[in-house]
């Protein structure tokens, strides 16, 4: 069967961000920019594949997937793409986003509380939640596949560092780098976690849980 929400608890938005509905893909070029990078997993999906019925998987997937793409979308995010039970989204590519840290962070956490909301008021709906790790640093952005199918997206280090965070976070939270937090620091309460030990650096990387958006007077979300 189809999972139907009685509630209204996910955010409608439209289906991209104004600056990119204007963006020619045949003017983006390749370039070296500062972006932040978001990926949002699934915790708990191979348990409940195995117990639904695949209509219904897929239902429930939907329900959660449109969560976090719309949240993402609301704080100027791009949807880089859909990864089976996951998603990718780009902040400051390809149109500007300065506040681009502030605005991946707040996008996260509030896509957490929606999700919270959504199975408080949904008793009978699956629970499952997303990690949801977060990184700032430069990539190169540009349209990158073969020439029958290219697709807009961002390459480099910083994706990768996101991308191994975001496998480490624990479901229904959030997790940010050095690098995003100095950049959103004026708009998060956060805790500092344990350096991690990701393959392929050298460093640990430092990390920290965001537990709370809390903005200077006179801004709002």
């Amino acid at each position: 069967m189809v999972i139907e929400l009685k509630s209204n608890s996910i955010p409608s938005t439209g289906y991209m961000p104004a600056p990119y509905v204007c963006a020619d893909a045949d003017t983006l070029a390749s370039e070296r920019r500062e972006v932040t990078v978001a990926f949002a997993d699934l915790r708990g999906f191979t348990t409940l594949a195995d117990c639904l019925p695949s209509e219904e998987l897929v239902s429930v997937l939907n329900i959660y997937l449109s969560i976090v793409a719309k949240t993402f979308r609301k704080y100027d995010g791009l949807i880089d793409k859909f990864m089976g039970d996951g998603v990718m989204g780009i902040w400051n590519a390809p149109a500007p986003c300065p506040e681009h840290a502030r605005q991946a962070t707040m996008a996260a956490f509030e896509a957490q509380q929606v999700i919270h909301t959504l199975q408080k008021n949904e008793p009978t709906l699956p629970r499952i939640d997303f990690g949801i790790g977060i990184n700032t640093g430069w990539v190169i952005s540009g349209n990158i596949g073969c020439e029958e199918h290219r697709e807009y997206s961002v390459i480099g280090d910083a994706v990768n560092v996101a991308a191994k965070i975001t496998a480490a976070v624990p479901g229904g939270r959030v997790w940010i780098t050095l690098d995003t937090m100095e950049q959103a620091k004026d708009c998060v309460v956060v805790m500092p976690l344990d350096p991690l030990a990701l393959k392929g650096k050298r460093q640990a990387v430092k990390a920290y849980e965001v537990i709370d958006i809390a903005l200077p007077q006179g801004r709002r979300l």
